[in-house]
């Protein structure tokens, strides 16, 4: 018994010494906090300005919302949002609202409601029989891409301004784009100067409309001497106009399928079109390299134009952020660290306890 009281009063000394030590150093950080509060601008020392780049892809974009949906329950931040096409229109109802719930009851009303079967956007849907490996499947897709490009050329665009707008409409409002409760910036492309354009004053919904407009598919946008479209044609994932806005650590999310070999090219078409998935997988990639974390969504098995299956590419879209949240929570936190210890509250700390380590 007394052995055993030793032991414990041994280690009540080590408490009582640490809790000491503990003691000391917080009172010396106390004291530089004091020092430096005259000269240093005040800096929260555990806040990371937490940005997040949602690239495009159509309906594939759909599936920011179940990654929004799963940063939400985890409670990571997100101080700011650039969009790029369909990034753009959710990132834009999310900074709008903040909740990923009323983004997706949102998208889900308008998709699954009469108005959306009433428009153009359905013809672009993939049917079964057209996803199948056969001549007659082969030859429907041949036909229906040549029908919307002949359309494109003889006449601008295949769906209106004004169709495009009017569905807008029913997502997000002519207020400023400043006016959002988290900081936001869609991308758009313009044609005039060949320059990415990061949008931020006027109104939010001509905004996403330049964001949005995918050419030949829907007419760009004019705005002064400007000829905007989608923003995915400069910005597939906008990760350096985050940095460039303020964030000190990016999440970027990228929803296109991945760049996958061919052998084939039965048109000059074909040829076209691949080598404009050539350029825009190379700047992808120069993008995402500057992320701090990636979230990647497989959707291979989704086509572009199939909106009707929002709950399977939402769905998608949680799984692939719940596979990936080690990283980015075991990354914030280490550049949270980093952070605080660059200002020269946490310098002094840093210094001290090095110190009073190498001392004993």
């Amino acid at each position: 018994m007394p052995k055993k009281t030793r032991v414990f009063g041994y280690r009540s000394a080590l408490t009582r010494r640490a809790s000491l030590g503990y003691r000391a150093l917080a009172r010396e950080a106390r004291d530089s906090i004091a020092a430096h509060s005259a000269s240093t601008p005040p800096m929260s020392s555990r806040t990371l300005t937490v940005g997040l780049a949602l690239g495009g892809g159509a309906a594939l974009g759909l599936a920011h919302v179940g990654v929004l949906k799963v940063l939400e329950r985890e409670r990571i931040p997100v101080h700011l949002i650039t969009g790029t096409s369909m990034g753009a229109l959710v990132g834009a109802l999310y900074a709008t609202h903040v909740s990923a719930a009323e983004v997706e009851r949102r998208l889900r009303e308008y998709i699954e409601g009469p108005l959306y079967r009433q428009q153009k956007f359905e013809f672009l849907k993939e049917r079964s029989a057209e996803r199948r490996s056969s001549r007659l499947s082969s030859l429907a897709r041949y036909l229906k891409r040549n029908f919307l490009f002949g359309l494109s050329i003889a006449r601008g665009s295949f769906i209106s301004e004004a169709e495009v707008r009017r569905t807008l409409e029913l997502f997000v409002s002519h207020a400023p784009i400043s006016s959002t409760r988290i900081r936001f910036f869609p991308i758009a492309a313009d044609l005039v100067s060949g320059q990415e354009q990061v949008l931020e004053e006027g109104s939010l919904l001509d905004a996403v409309a330049a964001s949005c407009a995918i050419p030949g598919l829907f007419a760009p946008v004019r705005t002064g001497t400007r000829v905007l479209i989608d923003g995915s044609w400069i910005d597939t994932v906008p990760t350096v106009p985050a940095y460039a806005r303020g964030a000190e650590f990016v999440i970027g999310v990228d929803v296109d399928k991945p760049f996958e070999p061919r052998v084939e090219y039965t048109t000059g078409l074909d040829v076209v079109l691949r080598s404009s998935d050539v350029t825009r997988y190379a700047l992808k990639r120069l993008q995402l390299a500057r992320a701090d974390q990636v979230i990647r969504v497989p959707l291979e098995d989704v086509f572009w134009g199939d909106f009707g299956r929002i709950g399977h590419i939402v769905e998608r879209g949680e799984q692939a952020a719940e596979a990936a949240l080690p990283e980015p929570l075991a990354a914030l936190r280490k550049a949270r660290w980093k952070k605080w210890l660059r200002n020269p509250v946490g310098r002094a700390f840093a210094e001290r306890a090095t110190d009073r380590v190498s001392t004993r």
